[in-house]
């Protein structure tokens, strides 16, 4: 995905950018699939009560924070929700959060 607001940066402060973002979103999810495969104690935790829970924060986080923020700034944040893209690739993005 590009980012809009990469266009004016500096390619040192773009690079720290992309660095930071690979490690918030890649590094967390392997430490956890990796305390799924070793650990005994994390197979059997996941319940319908944290399907649940999970449900209601990505719907809630949806709802009051993604739509006033682009309401409010015309941002879409992800470049996969821009205007530009057809409504297609935008339901496939959402179609996994509804199943």
């Amino acid at each position: 995905m590009t980012d809009v607001a990469d266009r004016n940066n500096d390619p040192v402060v773009l690079a720290f950018e992309r660095f930071w973002t690979a490690s918030n979103h890649g590094l967390v999810y392997s430490i956890i699939l990796y305390r799924m495969t070793t650990d005994n104690d994390c197979n059997n935790h996941f319940t319908t009560t944290d399907f649940k829970y999970t449900c209601m924060w990505l719907y809630s986080w949806a709802i009051f924070i993604y739509i006033p923020w682009r309401y409010f700034t015309g941002d879409p944040v992800y470049s996969i929700l821009a205007n530009d893209k057809p409504f297609k690739t935008i339901l496939y993005a959402f179609t996994p959060l509804n199943i």
